[in-house]
């Protein structure tokens, strides 16, 4: 997962990565990966590490995300 994280970074130039669903409950997983993401990175080439970190709303992210749509389609149908 951090060499997908760094290869996005090369990308799209993100100011952070936040990790959600199930998987992010699992703070030691957020620890590693952070670890082995600021590993990629060499002196010479002009990427700057970005933090990664757990969504706020973790697990719950989706449903959140879901009602919103909800709410905006209803909203732009009323």
């Amino acid at each position: 997962m951090a060499l997908q994280l760094y290869n996005i970074q090369a990308i799209f130039d993100p100011e952070k990565f936040a990790i959600g669903g199930g998987i992010s409950a699992q703070p030691l997983l957020i620890e590693k990966i952070n670890e082995q993401y600021k590993k990629l990175f060499i002196p010479v080439f002009p990427l700057r590490p970005v933090e990664v970190v757990a969504c706020e709303f973790r697990n719950d992210a989706n449903l959140i995300g879901a009602y919103y749509q909800l709410r905006t389609k209803m909203v732009s149908v009323c």
